[in-house]
């Protein structure tokens, strides 16, 4: 709400896991994040984009672990293009130039949405 300037306190938000998975893992954050941004705001997320990335209660985003093998994950199973925290970018350097995806590397949350372009509205 704070970052993003979101207005969701009369709003139910909900995410839904599947198979009812517990997750531990703090890189599904920004991808967290953009999906109830893009719900709130009625617009679909680019999917052939995935977002990795820890979520600050600043707002920044923060370094994941393996970020390398996340991505050649993410391009074997058809993504294009990839936001991650951008201080990954600089540890990661060679690794990354391999993959086959657009790597767009960010600082903070609102930038998220600025490199989400929207596929128009839900319906």
């Amino acid at each position: 709400e704070k970052r993003l300037g979101l207005h969701l306190e009369s709003e139910d938000v909900f995410v839904n896991i599947v198979g009812g998975i517990k997750i531990k893992e703090p890189a599904i954050d920004l991808g967290v994040a953009v999906a109830v941004a893009t719900a709130h705001r009625n617009t679909i997320p680019d999917p052939e984009t995935v977002w990795i990335g820890e979520v600050g209660l600043g707002g920044e985003i923060r370094s994941v672990g393996a970020l390398a093998m996340r991505l050649a994950e993410a391009a074997q199973l058809g993504f294009k293009r990839a936001i991650v925290p951008q201080t990954n970018l600089r540890e990661a350097g060679r690794e990354l130039h391999s993959l086959k995806l657009d790597i767009q590397g960010i600082r903070w949350l609102t930038e998220a949405l600025e490199e989400s372009p929207a596929q128009g509205t839900k319906g």
